[in-house]
């Protein structure tokens, strides 16, 4: 099972390893695309808790456009499309082009994970399956 990996630094933290990576590497660190962080668990209950419907039609559905997307999910496309937009700048999906002449773009998982497993030390560990 493919797992997505939800992670907590602040920016201090991951500025500090981002440093420490051009230290020992000599190179610029690049981040796994199977791991996501944030830098609260606020943070990321308010950013994902209202946009896992979106991730669930993807994963099940496959929509090849955002007003596809829009009818699986029952949501205005206006502000689909701003959902979407930051599902990809966090990480989540990538927003693939069409060859529609409307130029489209289909929403796609970042990378087929099956589940998101989030490492909240103080919680516990939790896990939102996708595969059901």
């Amino acid at each position: 099972m493919k797992e997505l990996q939800i992670k907590f630094k602040s920016k201090d933290q991951a500025f500090s390893d981002f440093e420490k990576s051009l230290e020992e590497n000599g190179k610029q660190h690049i981040q796994s695309e199977d791991v996501i962080i944030f830098e609260s668990y606020k943070d990321f209950q308010k950013f994902l808790f209202p946009r896992l419907g979106i991730l669930l039609a993807i994963k099940h559905h496959n929509p090849n456009s955002i007003y596809e997307l829009g009818k699986l999910v029952d949501r205005d496309v206006s502000t689909l499309v701003k959902d979407c937009n930051a599902l990809e700048a966090t990480g989540f999906i990538s927003l693939v082009d069409t060859k529609s002449s409307r130029g489209s773009k289909a929403p796609r998982l970042k990378f087929e994970y099956d589940r998101i497993v989030v490492h909240a030390p103080v919680l516990g560990l939790h896990a939102v399956d996708l595969a059901a």
